[in-house]
C-alpha cells in the first residue's frame, strides 16, 4: 500500500471499532433493559462527560497533526517536547474541571433540573473527566505516527472494559454510578496503555518547538470539536429538560441507538486526519484521500441508515424488546438516524478542514449549534410544547443544513485554487 491508502488503515481500525463499538452498543443495551428507569440519568450524565471533556478531542487532533508533521521533518525530539507538554498540562486541566464539573452537578438546582439522583456518579464523572483528557496524548501519538494496529487496539479494550466493568456493577446493584465507574475503567485503561506505548517519547526531554503555532491549531480543533459533541449529545440532554421522565427515557433509547449511525465512519475518520494532515504538510494535494475517505464513510453510514429507517420496530423488539412504547420509540429512531448520517457527513469536512488549516467548516459546526439552540429557543418562546418527535425532527433539519453547507463550501473553495491555479 503506499502512503495514503486509506482503505487498509481504516479497515484495520473498523475492525477494532466494531469490535469496541458492539461492546459499546452492548453496554448501552445491556443498561436499556437492567435500569430502564434511569437510563436518561446516566445519558445525561455521559453526555455531560463527552461535551466537558471536548479538550480531549482538541488536545488529540492537535497532537496527531504535530507528530505527523514532525514524523514527517524526522524531528524526533521536537515529537517528545510537544508530547511531555501536552502530558503536563491536560493532566493538570483535567484535574481542575473534573473537581469543579462535579461541584456544579451536586448543587441543588442543576440535579433538580437534570433528574439527577445519584451523588456518587456524580463525583465519579469528574473522575472520567480528568482521564477523558489524559487518554489523547498517547492515542493522539499512536495516530500521528499511523500505528493503526495499537491505536484500534487500546481503543477496543477500552470498551470491553466499560461494558464488563459496568454491567457487572450494574447488575450487583451499584446502578448509575456502576455503569460509571465502567466507563472509568475504560478510560483509565486505554489512558495508561496508550502512553505506554509512546513511552519512549514521552521519557525523554526533547526540542523545544514554537509553542504559539501549536496554540493556533487548538483553538480552531476546540471550538470544532465543541460543535460537533454538542450537535451529537446536547438533544438528550435538552430530552431531560423538556420531557417528562417516562418521554425522556425513550428519547435517550432511541437517540442513543441512532448514534451506531456514526460510530463505524470514526474509523474512517481516524485513519483520514493523520495522513491528510501529512499530505498536507508535504505539499501533496490531499482531496483524493478526502474522496475515498467520503465514499467509504457514506457506504458504512447509509447501510447502517436504511436498516433503521426500514426496521426499527424489529431493532426495538429485539434489543429492547417492551422496555420502550415501540410506536414512540420507533420513529424516533428513523428519524434521529438520519439526522447522525449528516452530522457524520460533515464530521468528515471539519477534520478535513482541521488538517489543511481551513476553518470554514468549523464555522458551519458553531453555525449549526446556534440553528439547533435557535430554533428550541423560538418555539419555547412562541408557547409551542416541544414534543420528542419534534425535537427529532429539529435534528434532522439541523444534520441536512450542516452537511449541505459544508459541501458546498468545499467545493466553492476548490474551484477557487483551480482558478488562481490557472493564472
Amino acid at each position: 500500500m503506499d502512503s495514503d491508502s486509506i482503505s487498509g488503515p481504516a479497515f484495520i481500525l473498523i475492525i477494532a471499532t466494531i469490535a469496541g463499538g458492539g461492546c459499546n452498543f452492548l453496554f448501552q443495551i445491556g443498561m436499556q433493559n437492567a435500569i430502564p428507569n434511569q437510563i436518561s440519568e446516566l445519558n445525561t450524565l455521559l453526555s455531560i462527560l463527552y461535551i466537558i471533556s471536548v479538550p480531549a478531542g482538541a488536545v488529540q487532533s492537535v497532537v496527531v497533526k504535530f507528530v505527523s508533521k514532525y514524523r514527517a521533518e524526522n524531528q524526533d525530539e521536537a515529537i517528545s517536547w510537544v508530547m511531555r507538554r501536552t502530558f503536563i498540562l491536560v493532566a493538570g486541566l483535567g484535574a481542575a474541571i473534573g473537581i469543579i464539573a462535579s461541584f456544579i452537578l451536586c448543587t441543588d438546582t442543576i440535579r433538580t433540573a437534570l433528574k439527577l439522583t445519584s451523588t456518587t456518579a456524580i463525583i465519579l464523572i469528574g473522575v472520567a473527566i480528568f482521564f477523558s483528557l489524559l487518554q489523547p496524548v498517547g492515542s493522539g501519538a499512536l495516530q500521528g505516527f499511523q500505528q493503526f494496529t495499537k491505536y484500534g487496539t487500546q481503543s477496543m479494550l477500552n470498551y470491553v472494559l466499560k461494558l464488563v466493568v459496568g454491567m457487572g456493577a450494574v447488575l450487583v446493584g451499584y446502578g448509575v454510578a456502576g455503569a460509571i465507574g465502567g466507563v472509568i475503567a475504560g478510560i483509565a485503561f486505554a489512558s495508561i496503555l496508550s502512553l505506554f506505548f509512546v513511552r519512549d517519547y514521552l521519557f525523554k526531554k526533547g526540542k523545544r518547538v514554537e509553542i504559539d503555532y501549536i496554540w493556533h491549531s487548538t483553538l480552531p480543533s476546540m471550538i470544532g470539536m465543541l460543535c460537533y459533541t454538542v450537535l451529537t449529545n446536547v438533544d438528550i440532554i435538552f430530552g431531560a429538560l423538556l420531557f417528562d421522565k417516562d418521554p425522556a427515557n425513550y428519547y435517550t433509547s432511541a437517540s442513543t441507538l441512532a448514534k451506531v449511525a456514526l460510530f463505524l465512519p470514526t474509523a474512517v475518520v481516524g485513519a483520514m486526519y493523520p495522513k491528510i494532515a501529512r499530505a498536507y504538510e508535504e505539499g501533496r494535494d490531499p482531496t483524493p484521500i478526502l474522496r475515498r475517505s467520503l465514499l467509504m464513510m457514506l457506504i458504512l453510514s447509509v447501510s447502517v441508515c436504511l436498516v433503521y429507517v426500514i426496521a426499527p420496530e424489529f431493532i426495538l423488539n429485539v434489543l429492547v424488546h417492551d422496555v420502550y412504547p415501540v410506536a414512540e420509540t420507533a420513529p424516533l429512531m428513523r428519524t434521529l438516524s438520519i439526522s447522525m448520517l449528516f452530522i457524520g457527513v460533515a464530521n468528515i469536512f471539519m477534520y478535513y478542514g482541521l488538517a489543511v488549516n481551513a476553518h470554514s467548516h468549523i464555522a458551519i459546526m458553531g453555525l449549526s449549534v446556534i440553528m439547533l439552540i435557535a430554533s428550541i429557543a423560538i418555539l419555547l418562546m412562541l408557547g409551542i410544547v416541544i414534543t420528542p418527535y419534534m425535537l427529532s425532527e429539529i435534528m434532522i433539519g439541523v444534520g441536512i443544513f450542516n452537511a449541505a453547507l459544508c459541501a458546498i463550501t468545499l467545493r466553492l473553495s476548490r474551484r477557487r485554487v483551480k482558478r488562481v491555479t490557472l493564472r
